[in-house]
């Protein structure tokens, strides 16, 4: 309502109030007549209502829903994030479901949003934005799924550490690739008209389906790992000096006690003098090889162990410092070793 509109009410209002006290000698018509006797007969055309200003409360109060409806969207968009997965370490299926909670919250905040209607410029604008995105959120999605096609396989000579670490792997690709899977699901659901968005997303449901469940995932990574195993070979000798094998294996039994020796092949044919890169001075020196072991259990594991001598002055180096390269080793078959 304008300033002009209020005051003009204003002035009927006071008008209407001081009337009948201004004109006490004025005889008021009868209840049930007009002065004359005869009955009031009730017109048979109905009362017009004057109509609202420009200016009035419903006039204004349907600008106030559009502004609410605009702000709503503005809102809407601005806190449409999907959430992203972190990498884990150890034991990751806690982090896993309360991801699958952070998902839900963020469908369900999605159904909220488009409960009412959007605010078309800005639904306009934000089309427009999503569409420039989408090839973006293509190529994410191939290289998770890449990454997925390849769960749990191992380079023969790289590390290959254990298959929980595995399956924290794949889960931190799969959640990732899910968040994709419902933020594409939402753009199809608020511009229905973005073909664009269709192709993706069948890319993404049709490979989370064909990699199923999380027990279908373990399956997959055994699996793979299996034939990543098969494939580790001892790497060859070197070098032979039966003094450095004879001290690699009475040390790795002290470090590994419980597991047997089956071969050592050394990697260093001499040793390797670390000196320091101003003065030339040596600093230290070291030597390794392979080492193929028997665990309890009857599987077998290849491990590197290296000996470190530091230099002592005068030409000279202390005792033998021995390091593994791991607590776990590389699984290997025994027949391989």
């Amino acid at each position: 309502m304008n300033r002009m509109a209020r005051l003009l009410l204003g002035t009927v209002g006071i008008a209407l109030a001081v009337q009948p006290a201004a004109l006490p000698a004025q005889r008021q018509p009868p209840a049930s007549g007009d002065g004359t006797g005869e009955p009031v007969r009730p017109s048979r055309e109905p009362k017009r209502q004057p109509a609202a200003p420009s200016g009035s409360a419903s006039a204004s109060a349907g600008a106030s829903t559009g502004a609410a409806a605009t702000k709503r969207t503005w809102d809407f968009f601005k806190r449409l994030q999907v959430p992203r997965f972190t990498p884990q370490t150890g034991d990751c299926r806690e982090a896993v479901a309360a991801f699958e909670q952070q998902l839900a919250a963020f469908r369900a905040y999605v159904d909220d949003g488009l409960a009412q209607p959007l605010e078309p410029k800005k639904l306009q604008s934000e089309r427009a934005a999503a569409l420039r995105k989408l090839p973006a959120l293509e190529r994410e999605a191939d290289t998770w799924l890449t990454d997925l096609e390849a769960m749990g396989t191992h380079r023969p000579d790289g590390a290959m550490g254990t298959a929980e670490g595995d399956f924290c792997t794949v889960q931190y690709q799969r959640m990732n690739l899910m968040a994709l899977r419902d933020l594409l699901r939402a753009m199809a659901r608020i511009w229905p008209d973005l073909a664009e968005v269709q192709p993706v997303l069948h890319k993404v449901e049709a490979g989370l389906a064909k990699f199923g469940d999380e027990k279908a995932v373990e399956q997959r990574i055994a699996a793979n790992r299996r034939d990543s195993i098969a494939q580790v070979r001892m790497k060859p000798a070197a070098a032979h000096n039966p003094v450095w094998e004879a001290e690699l294996r009475s040390a790795f039994t002290r470090l590994r006690p419980g597991e047997t020796v089956l071969k050592i092949n050394l990697y260093s044919a001499g040793w390797y003098v670390k000196k320091n890169e101003l003065t030339s001075v040596p600093e230290y020196r070291q030597y390794g090889g392979w080492v193929g072991a028997r665990l309890p259990d009857g599987s077998c594991r290849l491990y590197s162990l290296d000996a470190f001598q530091t230099y002592q002055g005068g030409g000279s180096y202390g005792p033998s410092d021995y390091r593994i390269d791991s607590t776990s080793g590389r699984e290997i078959l025994c027949e391989n070793i």
